[in-house]
């Protein structure tokens, strides 16, 4: 049996001595997850004593999952597997699927790299550069205050600044300068860009520098 392209997640802490508060702070991580993002999940998600993993339906919302895992459990910063899975579903497959994620974690973990992709079709350089990117997305996020991640998470939820204010009980002008604060329109284009990257066919140039440039523009 088979369905569309799938991708696998999997994330742990980058500072190993995080791993202690790591599953609880994944088990709080899930519940959110699953609200957000209901139709993605294609396995039940798997939580270690200091890994996460997930299976997803479609390729191209890998990288906004593992965004909105991050932002989930901030200000533990992960270091993070994706590795595309093929078609193929059932117990099985689904199995592997976890496996080979974690198995690319321990990697990324072995080599100390914070992000670690596995992409059907891409090129060596591109893959690199995709990590680069994923990076310079994950240092944005590193910098943010407690203040900031507040008003991303509001913002996120809700869509407009108007909301976001009147959760948080302050002024949209406040809100709106969290968000300058915490780089989200550059994070925004990097995760356009990411997004893009999962969506095309594999294809030359200087992706995803290119596609950056122009979002963040």
């Amino acid at each position: 049996m088979t369905s569309g392209p799938r991708i696998a997640v999997a994330a742990s802490p980058r500072n190993s001595r995080q791993n202690l508060e790591a599953s609880s702070k994944f088990q709080e991580a899930a519940n959110s997850l699953r609200e957000r993002f209901p139709d993605l999940l294609a396995t039940p998600l798997q939580i270690g004593e200091a890994t996460f993993s997930a299976v997803l339906t479609d390729a191209t919302q890998g990288f906004d999952f593992a965004t909105a895992l991050a932002e989930a459990v901030w200000p533990m910063q992960l270091r993070v597997a994706m590795i595309t899975v093929g078609h193929q579903v059932g117990a099985a497959a689904d199995t592997q699927a976890h496996s080979r994620a974690l198995a690319l974690l321990g990697e990324a973990i072995r080599h100390r790299a914070t992000f670690r992709f596995q992409v059907s079709g891409r090129k060596e350089m591109e893959i690199h550069l995709a990590e680069a990117a994923a990076l310079l997305h994950s240092t944005l996020m590193a910098e943010w205050t407690q203040t900031r991640a507040e008003a991303v998470c509001a913002y996120r939820a809700l869509g407009r600044q108007r909301d976001a204010a009147q959760k948080l009980g302050i002024t949209q002008q406040a809100v709106s300068q969290m968000l300058r604060g915490a780089r989200l329109k550059e994070m925004g284009a990097l995760e356009t860009a990411m997004r893009e990257w999962f969506t095309e066919e594999a294809r030359p140039g200087l992706w995803p520098l290119r596609n950056f440039e122009k979002e963040a523009s």
